[in-house]
């Protein structure tokens, strides 16, 4: 094998390439199906925790083969493609059984309960790993070659996992890879053609039984968490309901049910009418909103002038409203109710917006189509951001729910809507005399409304308005708040007339302008915000788009205290829990699947200088990968517009140009790779620097292109990082020319330590924000080269 890792022959058989892209493709849409499953059956942030199982199978695949080498070989290929598969809807069925609550690991039983849990779901990644593993250790063939076709495959699983999801729901995909999986038992080399096809035959009959029973399992019988709002509905309220539809989509699983009790939050005590009948709708068992049926012979929707979403119309005559969140459409309905000459109804989820306008058209009386009211389908921001529009009020009602923030379960989700950035580009969409009106769940604690009043204090500052405590106003009903926010002064008239409305409905006051004793009034003020946020015990400090965690309320500080009472079997706040999951967990499956097979099982492992180097620099590659890819899906969401798309776009492009700059190495002159790498990995930390802090300008200048104008300025702007980050692996590979056996054991060690990064990047995150977790990936790329260069 010369210096990129060629061997003799560079002709790799056309069926191992395939089997090799299928196996690829059918791991990432497996894990992109998990990340759907456990934000139902868990919570989103533990999402997270699907990247980090994958690459740990992966790794402990790699692992495996270097341990037991009497495995790895490629007439196993078939067995363990077909392993992988069936697999699969085992994995299914285990999630549907899983019951441990994640908020209240207080028992040793339920940390070995979760681990089990884990252990179970890392089964298909690990079988996937083995068979990666050892159709990349093919000793005969160019590992360039065969890893190159590994990240196109992963890059393909990327398109297909989103589709799959939108069309099949998360059931079908895990069905597809499954198929995949199958299907690349059927390609790699090995046994005669009639032993593969009856291996295939089998294996499809199988898995397709047990996988239409997984299938109807995950579909029907995914555990809600008992803090969910589906779960209420379905179990603590009355009356009770019941499902009337579940819809998938790659952003979520839609669910649709009634009856809902004859209620609303937030409503009056003075209201002694009668409300409509309401069918409910949740994503992901929570985020709920509610379609009111709208009918000349029901009931009428006077308990809309009851809701404190109300009090911004006292001061607004014929506003023109823009509404973002807009759900079932009930916020709609006041503003048309409350004389709004014309609405914009703005949704993300295309499934929501579909059963107001088409499915339960009759039911709300056509809301969507009203001359009035203009429905459309996208990212709030983003729709704001290309229009050249003012509007006299922008409302942004509940997008998450009062269950999710009781929790604390929306601790590592990011949120671009309640961001600096988010509030400037609200003021500049507000006409002269407009309202900014936001809806937020109030504890007694009061953190979101700090927060809030201090993002607009802190937008507001930008514009040369440092004190703005006269420009906000609070009202509350039960936990429903109302924030108005404007650019100018609420006059003692406007005070007075949202005053004697208050009082009217008997909400209660939680602000007014005057009212210095206030947390809200410290907030408000640039001098008493910042002195609030140093002296607080909690993280009060203003989301950002860079670090859009406005749930976020927990400081380093304060982690010690916390694990203490975690010790003593109290409670702690959810991202102590959280954290401490996610760590403990992979750290106990990298010392169990990479310490234990690279030290113990070999008896004799190889242990030098160049072993212990590849052991930092193949662990270098890992975690900063992880780190770009992260960072890079944030930093791109709200220039395309969608989650969606920037996960297909970034990730699309990252991995198919990684898996072309693999090949690409081939070209290169083998004699000396080190001299390619000390020119590679330091390109590779500027880029990783130029998209942490100047690609923000590039976004800004393109975003009024349009949609697949800014998708084509994502997909180029990934892809010479892209490139770049496919070369150092199969180059760090030709350190192991001496003893090919040990390629496993690079593949392993990347895939753990991508572990680490898959972790990191989210919680460096939530303190530092987006661009310095590129910055310390560019920092992590540049250590790798000083611990490699001088064994190359």
């Amino acid at each position: 094998m010369d210096g990129t890792g060629k061997n003799s022959s560079d002709r790799a058989p056309f069926g191992l390439l395939v089997g090799v892209f299928l196996v690829a493709s059918g791991i990432l849409a497996l894990e992109i199906a998990l990340t759907r499953i456990f934000s139902i059956s868990l919570w989103y942030h533990f999402a997270f925790m699907s990247v980090g199982i994958a690459m740990l199978g992966l790794g402990a695949g790699g692992a495996f083969l270097y341990a037991f080498p009497t495995w790895n070989r490629g007439a196993y290929l078939s067995w363990y493609a077909g392993a992988f598969a069936l697999s699969i809807p085992l994995c299914a069925q285990q999630i549907c059984s899983f019951t441990a609550d994640q908020f209240a690991l207080r028992s040793m039983t339920d940390f070995l309960h979760t681990a089990w849990f884990y252990l179970s779901i890392l089964a298909p990644f690990f079988l996937g790993g083995v068979t990666l593993s050892a159709a990349l250790s093919c000793q005969e063939f160019s590992f360039s070659k065969l890893y190159s076709w590994d990240l196109v495959g992963t890059a393909a699983g990327c398109i297909l996992a989103p589709w799959a999801l939108s069309y099949c729901g998360a059931a079908g995909t895990l069905l597809a890879s499954s198929a995949l999986g199958l299907l690349a038992a059927l390609a790699f080399p090995g046994p005669s053609l009639i032993k593969k096809a009856c291996i295939g035959c089998a294996g499809l009959l199988v898995g397709s039984w047990s996988g239409a029973y997984g299938a109807s399992q995950a579909q029907r019988q995914i555990r809600i968490p008992s803090t969910k709002a589906l779960y209420y509905y379905m179990n603590q309220a009355t009356p009770r309901a019941d499902i009337l539809l579940s819809l998938w989509s790659s952003l979520a699983r839609v669910d649709v049910f009634a009856p809902l009790p004859s209620t609303s939050w937030g409503l009056s005590p003075t209201f002694s009418g009668k409300i409509p009948p309401q069918i409910g709708i949740t994503l992901d068992g929570d985020a709920f909103t509610a379609i009111v049926e709208e009918s000349p012979s029901g009931p009428n929707l006077d308990f809309l002038d009851y809701l404190p979403a109300s009090l911004p119309y006292t001061l607004l005559h014929e506003p023109k409203t823009i509404v973002i969140g807009a759900g079932g459409g009930m916020d709609v309905q006041a503003a048309l109710r409350n004389g709004s000459r014309s609405v914009k109804a703005v949704e993300l989820n295309p499934v929501v917006m579909n059963l107001v306008k088409e499915r339960f058209r009759h039911f709300s009386g056509d809301l969507y189509r009203k001359p009035r009211v203009e429905a459309i389908c996208g990212e709030g921001r983003h729709y704001l951001n290309r229009s050249g529009e003012r509007f006299d009020l922008v409302h942004i009602p509940l997008v998450d729910s009062w269950t999710a923030g009781a929790g604390g379960a929306y601790t590592l989700s990011e949120n671009y809507l309640y961001t600096v950035e988010a509030f400037e580009e609200y003021l500049n969409h507000l006409s002269d005399n407009g309202i900014l009106a936001i809806n937020r769940w109030e504890k007694d604690n009061r953190f979101q409304g700090i927060k809030l009043c201090g993002t607009f204090n802190e937008a507001m500052a930008g514009r040369g308005m440092d004190d703005t405590r006269s420009c906000c106003l609070v009202a509350q009903s039960g936990m429903l708040s109302v924030f108005l926010f404007r650019k100018k002064p609420f006059s003692p008239k406007e005070i007075g007339l949202l005053l004697h409305k208050i009082a009217e409905k008997q909400f209660r006051l939680l602000y007014r302008p005057g009212q210095e004793d206030s947390l809200y009034a410290r907030a408000l003020k640039k001098d008493t915000r910042i002195a609030l946020v140093r002296a607080s015990p909690f993280d009060l400090s203003s989301a950002t788009d860079d670090r859009p965690f406005f749930y976020k309320t927990f400081r380093w500080e304060n982690f010690s205290y916390y694990l203490g009472q975690i010790l003593k079997g109290e409670s702690a706040p959810p991202f102590v829990t959280i954290f401490l999951v996610l760590c403990l967990f992979s750290g106990l499956f990298c010392g169990l699947f990479l310490i234990l097979p690279l030290t113990l099982l070999r008896g004799k492992p190889v242990v030098n200088s160049v072993t212990v180097a590849g052991l930092v620099y193949f662990g270098c590659l890992g975690t900063g990968f992880m780190l770009c890819e992260v960072a890079l899906l944030e930093k791109w969401i709200l220039f395309l517009g969608h989650p969606l798309y920037a996960t297909v776009i970034v990730l699309f492009s990252l991995l198919l140009f990684s898996g072309l700059g693999c090949l690409a190495t081939n070209a290169l002159p083998g004699e000396r790779p080190g001299r390619f790498l000390r020119m590679i990995l330091p390109i590779i930390a500027l880029l990783c620097i130029f998209h942490g802090y100047l690609s923000g300008g590039l976004q800004d200048s393109l975003f009024s292109w349009t949609g697949p104008a800014r998708t084509l300025v994502a997909f180029l702007a990934v892809a010479p990082l892209g490139f770049l980050l496919g070369m150092p692996f199969p180059l760090g590979i030709s350190v192991l020319a001496g003893d090919q056996r040990l390629i496993p054991w690079a593949w392993g060690v990347n895939a753990c330590l991508s572990v680490t990064g898959s972790v990191l990047s989210v919680f460096l995150a939530s303190f530092l924000g987006f661009s310095s977790v590129l910055g310390i990936a560019s920092l992590v790329y540049l250590g790798g080269l000083l611990f490699i260069i001088r064994k190359l």
